[in-house]
């Protein structure tokens, strides 16, 4: 009987240890940057699509209006301890939380423990969540609501126009030059500041993030840039569904209001 009463009391105690660890919010996760952590599950995002009317060209006033709604400024600091800048942007929210995609890059040092912090607009705490470094991918978490931009339906083809600009930048216009499922080849100059911005179509819709670091098949030039697919973040730092932009399982973070 005392053996019996000593293994519920530790099985509640490790119930119990599981539920207040589990309501924490994930600062940095682990040394190894090969791979993001395997007890970390990807949050659920159901990417908003324009499905209530056929899509339309915008000018370029109301492509940067759409874009600057939903980026916003990641400040940091390299393994160096240097400060390192680069743009997020919104893919999804859940109870009062925002999710962010940016470069992996930007927030490498933050995959050690202890890290640099990360911060959105120069005062907003942003949470490493998870990320796959192999595409240059990592998602924020922080809180409060923030708009964010519809998928693509329609997957880019050579010759079509885009368009990128990191948070506070004016956007600048290009052309795909090449696209498959891993990668979009453009030719929009991309600097430190443009690391993670999104790229969108003529009608607003997101098709990838830029990428300094990403250069499948070494043809990066000071001509040709990529981008990775946004679709591609569905197969390790999120799970895609369809619908209506939300989330779940994202790590508890304070919820505040965030100013357009």
């Amino acid at each position: 009987m005392t053996g019996v009463l000593a293994v519920i009391v530790a099985f509640v105690a490790t119930f119990a240890w599981a539920i207040v660890d589990a309501s924490k919010p994930i600062q940095s996760a682990q040394t190894d940057t090969t791979t993001a952590p395997a007890f970390v599950p990807p949050p659920t995002v159901d990417p908003q699509t324009s499905t209530t009317r056929p899509p339309e060209d915008l000018t370029e006033e109301e492509v940067a209006r759409r874009v600057a709604a939903t980026v916003r400024p990641v400040q940091t600091r390299d393994e160096a301890g240097q400060p390192a800048t680069g743009t997020a942007f919104v893919v999804g929210s859940f109870g009062g939380q925002t999710l962010l995609l940016t470069s992996f890059e930007v927030v490498r040092a933050s995959t050690k423990d202890p890290g640099p912090g990360i911060t959105l607009d120069g005062s907003r705490q942003a949470s490493l969540w998870t990320w796959d470094e192999g595409r240059d991918l990592a998602l924020l978490v922080t809180g409060g609501s923030i708009e964010s931009l519809p998928w693509a339906t329609v997957a880019p083809k050579a010759g079509d126009k885009v368009w990128a600009g990191g948070a506070g930048q004016r956007m600048s216009v290009g052309v795909v030059l090449s696209a498959s499922d891993t990668v979009i080849e453009h030719n929009i100059f991309l600097d430190e500041v443009r690391r993670g911005a999104p790229l969108v179509n003529e009608r607003g819709e997101l098709l990838g993030m830029t990428s300094l670091a990403y250069n499948p098949g070494g043809r990066g030039t000071d001509t040709l840039f990529t981008a990775i697919p946004i679709r591609a973040a569905c197969d390790r730092v999120l799970r895609c569904g369809s619908g209506n932009t939300s989330a779940e399982g994202a790590p508890a973070t304070p919820t505040t209001t965030t100013p357009r």
